[in-house]
This record gives C-alpha cells, structure tokens and sequence, in this order.
C-alpha cells in the first residue's frame, strides 16, 4: 500500500469498523502527532505517526492497557 491518502483511509476504516462508543482525539504523545482512540472515557488505542519532514515514514499502534493509563 504507498501513498499516504490510502494509508490514512485503511486506518481510519479499520478502526472505525469497530467503533461503536468510539471517538477519535488529537494531541502529540512521546513528541509524535498521534490519535487517541477513546471509548467510554478511557484512552483504548494510540496511533502515533513517525515523520521525517512532512513524510509519514511509520506508524505505530499502542492498545495495551498498561502503557496507556497516563493518556487523556
């Protein structure tokens, strides 16, 4: 998959496929743009985007519990 259009479409698409309760918020997380993925008033997922420059060179995905319990 390239392009950063279709990227963002196939993961906005995969998690809101299993978004009931699910909304999306935007805040920087360890200095990265990131997504927050909040359900019932409680951080569940993270997707933090590595950039170089304007370039998305990898995204990362936290949904373990434990390493999201300082996120709001």
């Amino acid at each position: 998959m390239h392009g950063p259009e279709r990227i963002a479409e196939f993961l906005a698409g995969r998690f809101l496929r299993r978004g009931e309760g699910l909304s999306v918020g935007f805040q920087p997380v360890n200095g990265s743009p990131s997504a927050l993925m909040v359900r019932d008033g409680a951080v569940v997922g993270v997707l933090m985007l590595d950039l170089h420059g304007e370039t998305v060179t990898g995204v990362y995905a936290v949904t373990n519990p434990e390493k999201l319990t300082r996120l709001h």
